[in-house]
């Protein structure tokens, strides 16, 4: 396909057509585009001019313009024109310091024309004084699209010289006669060439259309390029070029240019050999033909048994191109359109006819990753989703490739000097976008259309993010992992490249899994460019339990109307996710370490507080505390008299004082609450019956009323606690005295004895055996004597009788039966010193009316009678005993 010809118009007249409303869009929201103006019919190239920092725009008719700018107002001003420079087929233009180059040919319309280089040397008015650099001698042309003329410029490495492209007069090598003017004319020996120039030459440099001389000569760089439009150099220095296919559906190709090196035309176009060179070559079986294109409607395709062949020539290949976009190709077999990539195959290098124009590479590195060094080139034509590759107007563009787009190039060339790429489609909505020029991170892009199209052709700028210490990674940005986990670092880069890596990995990433901070480092090389980065991967820790829950601001149990402050130990980098019991709200703290609690009126059981920190690595075991109700305790014991109440005023009972209560008190029916109700003492007022019942006290507060405490009163007299007195007791003994305790309350005590015996209190003896007194000591005569016998006692008032205290007695050792023969004989009685028996046997015991053993004889002589000294006892009635024979005797 043949770019930029007089006659292009009737062919591409469909593409300038079309409305161009919106936006081109790009698949990275950090890429913006904008549109800077509307520039003239046929413009072809745009440069900036580093003397005035201006931007210039030429057409291939020959006309160039300056681009000025007054706010955000563009306009553009005719500067110089074909009849200056005399190039009236403009195809390249260079700025080189205050040099403006320009490529081009002057051409004769349907006859010859010659190739020419000029040189402009920038005026400080404004103005440019120019010089011819170079010219060629006149060479025919074709007068069809396939007359490609000199075309690209690109600057040396060492800015010493010149690349010049001259492209192919025919679509593929066949007969181009222009009417018959050039009988058997293929590619003239000027055709089909990349030259290198100098830049400041001596003399004007020519060239003779001799292939012998121009062999001869120093001037020729490369050969076999079809249609070189545009040249640019690589971060390394490299030089590649863009090619434009023929008519045929072959691949277009980006070319690694160097010197000497032979790029195939017209032997081979994208990888593919020519058919016309075969000798059996039936055109009308050409899978790759499409039937629509103007190569095929002009009868260009045939057998051609005079086609020239290569000879032993080496060709080099395009670079190979592995996707994801701008790889589409016809499968030769059968015509259906293929996608290389989805293949996992490499194609040389673009889908048929995208025609790949404004190539130029981040040689400064200004672009931010992943676009830092890439290559970026523009597709002028465009194409169809079917796979055609006819769009509406007739024309031919790429297959199920949309094309009029701006493609990013990663480039990787191996250790071998070999290169490949990947392609990816990055801004698009182009309309028949024809070169670019990157200046700082801005990409200037100008749209070639023609004067009958209803929208005028635009320049628009693509921002790019710049690279700065901000955009510089080509590694995530630091990141923190969990203890435990792993992470995949990706560099930010695309295409093929080979990579370093700390680890002494060499894989495209890398997964790491560190116990400890860790920093990484990559080393990425495309062979053109090093780029080189580092990352920090931290590690977090999976939270731990949260610390014990500590409580301020007031006791740990708590009531409704309480406020709490529960804090727990503090930990980075999370949160705490705290739960409380119902009852319970959250006035402020929920995520930290301390919350301000306050509990309502549903707050009626206990409950537990718990507390779970949180973090991106997951949440802890949980902590709680328990919640108690501050339900009051059981008051202390009741103090206070609880017998002999009858009738009295103002009896005081109180329990232990606990700050924050108070107390509720009830008492029994019929007494009464003097004062003190609602504080830990009161006094009562008791009536004079007999009451027996319990006073009783809770401790109260927001809680409620916790257990009671009581305590059993009576108006009555209380039990005697004891009776104090004799227990054995011998029968008929006299004045045994008996006392107990005086009772509170009581007026009078009732006593009673056994049967028969008499009771004497205060000098009064009962006519019976029992007697009421006021005193609680008195004296028993005892008559017989029982086990079952007992003396008993209760406590009197006028509200009642008290309970009974009971004392059992028990007789004395023995009992002196009154009918008994009395075997034993005492032979005066009472007695003071000396006891004298009669009738007694040597075991003598003498006992106490308390039934004591006091005296003990063993004597075996006493046989008549016998003396015994009893001056040691206490005057009383005695026992004496000798075997089952007794007496009694007093002893004065």
């Amino acid at each position: 396909m043949r770019i930029f010809s007089i006659t292009f118009i009737s062919v591409f007249l469909c593409f300038c057509l079309e409305t161009h409303a919106q936006l081109p869009s790009s698949v990275d929201p950090s890429i913006t585009v904008s549109e800077i103006m509307q520039v003239k019919a046929y413009a072809v190239r745009i440069a900036k001019n580093p003397v005035n920092n201006s931007l210039y725009y030429a057409t291939y008719t020959g006309n160039i313009y300056k681009i000025n700018q007054a706010g955000t107002t563009f306009t553009d001003t005719l500067i110089a024109t074909a009849n200056e420079h005399h190039v009236n087929y403009l195809q390249g233009m260079l700025f080189k310091n205050n040099m403006l180059y320009l490529v081009g040919n002057r051409k004769m319309p349907n006859t010859a024309g010659h190739g020419l280089v000029m040189g402009g040397l920038f005026q400080g008015n404004g103005t440019w004084l120019w010089d011819t650099i170079m010219y060629t001698a006149p060479y025919p042309s074709t007068a069809t699209l396939f007359d490609h003329a000199f075309a690209g410029i690109c600057l040396s490495n060492g800015g010493d010289s010149l690349f010049i492209s001259s492209g192919s007069r025919t679509d593929h090598g066949e007969t181009q006669t222009t009417g018959g003017l050039f009988p058997g004319a293929r590619e003239a020996p000027l055709t089909s060439k990349i030259y290198r120039i100098p830049v400041n030459p001596s003399n004007t440099i020519f060239l003779p259309n001799d292939s012998t001389m121009l062999n001869a000569g120093p001037y020729i760089y490369s050969y076999g390029v079809r249609n070189t439009f545009d040249m640019a150099l690589a971060p390394n220095g490299d030089l590649f070029g863009t090619e434009n296919s023929g008519d045929r559906d072959d691949p277009e190709e980006l070319n690694v240019i160097l010197k000497n090196g032979h790029y195939g035309f017209p032997w081979r176009m994208g990888g593919n050999a020519t058919g016309m060179q075969f000798p059996a070559y039936n055109q009308n079986n050409d899978k790759l033909i499409n039937h629509n294109c103007l190569a095929w409607t002009s009868g260009y395709f045939y057998n051609d048994p005079s086609y020239p062949q290569p000879g032993n020539i080496v060709f080099r290949e395009p670079v190979q191109n592995y996707g994801p976009d701008a790889d589409k190709f016809k499968d030769p077999v059968n015509g259906s359109v293929r996608d290389a990539s989805n293949e996992g195959i490499a194609i040389s290098s673009f889908t048929s006819h995208r025609s790949p124009l404004g190539l130029i590479f981040d040689n400064s590195g200004v672009l931010a990753p992943p676009y830092r060094y890439s290559a970026f080139m523009l597709s002028y034509t465009e194409g169809t989703a079917d796979t055609t590759g006819t769009t509406s107007g007739g024309s031919i563009g790429p297959f199920s490739d949309i094309g009029q787009d701006l493609l990013q190039l990663s480039l990787y060339k191996n250790t071998s000097g070999q290169y490949s790429m990947n392609c990816y489609r990055t801004v698009w909505n182009f309309k028949n976008p024809v070169d670019a020029f990157l200046s700082n991170n801005v990409l200037y892009v100008i749209e070639s259309h023609y004067p009958n199209n209803p929208v005028p052709a635009k320049l628009y700028a693509v921002t790019f993010p710049s690279w700065n210490s901000a955009t510089a990674a080509i590694l995530p940005k630091d990141s923190t992992i969990c203890s435990g986990s792993s992470l995949a670092i990706i560099p930010k880069v695309k295409g093929q490249n080979t990579f370093m890596w700390s680890t002494g990995a060499t894989t495209a990433h890398i997964t790491v899994a560190p116990t400890v901070n860790t920093t990484y480092w990559v080393k990425v090389n495309n062979g053109i460019a090093l780029q080189t980065d580092t990352m920090i991967v931290s590690v977090a820790p999976v939270p731990t339990t949260p610390t014990s829950i500590s409580v301020s601001g007031g006791a740990a149990k708590v009531c409704p109307g309480d406020t709490r402050i529960y804090t727990t130990g503090l930990t980075q980098n999370v949160t705490y996710d705290w739960d409380v019991p119902t009852g319970a709200v959250i006035n402020s703290g929920q995520g930290t370490r301390s919350i301000n609690v306050t509990y309502n009126s549903g707050f009626t059981a206990n409950g537990v507080i718990t507390v779970i920190k949180t973090s991106g690595c997951g949440s802890s075991n949980a902590r709680t505390i328990n919640i108690t109700r501050n339900v009051p305790s059981t008051p202390s014991v009741i103090t206070g008299p609880n017998y002999g109440l009858c009738g009295l005023t103002n009896q005081q009972y109180s329990v232990s004082n606990i700050s924050g209560l108070t107390y509720n008190w009830t008492v029994p029916a019929g007494v009464t609450i003097v004062n003190g109700q609602g504080t830990n003492t009161i006094k009562i007022n008791f009536p004079s019956t007999n009451v027996t019942g319990t006073i009783a006290v809770r401790g109260v507060n927001a809680c409620g009323q916790g257990n009671g405490r009581n305590l059993t009163v009576r108006t009555i007299p209380a039990q005697p606690l004891s009776i104090t007195g004799a227990i054995n007791v011998c029968p008929n003994a006299q004045d045994i005295p008996y006392s107990v305790s005086p009772l509170a309350g009581a007026s009078t005590y009732t006593w009673t004895g056994p049967s028969g015996s008499r009771i004497t209190a205060n000098g009064i003896t009962s006519p019976s055996n029992v007697l009421t007194t006021t005193s609680t000591s008195i004296t028993v005569d005892f008559a017989n004597v029982t086990a079952s016998s007992t003396l008993k006692v209760r406590g009197n008032n006028t509200c009642g009788s008290g309970s009974v205290r009971t004392i059992k007695l028990q007789p004395c050792g023995f009992r002196v039966e009154e009918t008994a023969e009395k075997e034993l004989s005492i032979l005066t009685n009472p007695v003071s010193e000396l006891l004298v028996l009669s009738n007694a046997h040597a075991n003598i015991e003498i006992y106490n009316t308390l039934g004591e053993l006091v005296i003990k004889i063993n004597n075996e002589s006493c046989n008549a009678a016998c003396e015994i000294d009893v001056s040691v006892l206490n005057p009383g009635i005695y026992i004496v005993r000798s075997e089952n024979k007794t007496a009694r005797f007093v002893k004065q």
